[in-house]
């Protein structure tokens, strides 16, 4: 699966066209919901939410360097054994090259590449115990424009990932070109 996604996320980088409604020097922000996913092996897999603040600048017509602050907003409560554990995406902190691929002058696809620091939780009761990770991230999405210069987007990124387990998520969003 990671390999598919890695292929079309270098697929839709390189096949970027001029028919585009950003171009190079155009600045933006936004915020996006986020509904995280934590799978780990042996381990019911969690929800948590977030929102993330997002800014960013096309370098290049259909290229531009993104980064997002991402924080938790409310953890998942999974049974593990018999004991409730909540689980609780702190923050993570990534910095991406976005390449979109128009589809029209007002909707394209997008890959995102870059690398992300983040912080998970989990407690049980008065225990809690938090993680650091950081590490590649990618991830596509579909952004339209609503209208002049504000954008609707949906994606989905790995944000971490090693051999125990990965986080990834589902984000819908708003951003605004200036």
């Amino acid at each position: 699966m990671k390999k598919v996604v890695s292929s079309v996320l270098l697929g839709v980088v390189l096949v970027a066209s001029n028919n585009s409604f950003a171009s190079e020097g155009d600045k933006y922000w936004g915020v996006d919901f986020h509904q995280g996913s934590y799978d780990e092996t042996g381990f019911p897999k969690a929800s948590p939410t977030g929102f993330a603040i997002k800014a960013g600048k096309y370098i290049a017509e259909n290229i531009a360097m993104e980064g997002r602050l991402s924080l938790g907003l409310g953890d998942d409560t999974v049974n593990y054994l018999g004991v409730d554990v909540d689980l609780e995406l702190d923050n993570a902190l990534s910095f991406f090259i976005k390449g979109d691929a128009p589809l029209s002058p007002t909707a394209n696809v997008y890959g995102l590449l870059g690398f992300t620091k983040g912080k998970l939780s989990a407690s049980v009761g008065s225990f809690a115990v938090s993680a650091d990770d950081s590490g590649l991230s990618y991830g596509m999405g579909v952004e339209t424009e609503m209208s002049e210069g504000l954008l609707f987007a949906a994606e989905y990124i790995f944000y971490l990932s090693d051999s125990s387990y990965d986080y990834t998520g589902f984000n819908f969003g708003i951003k605004r070109l200036f």
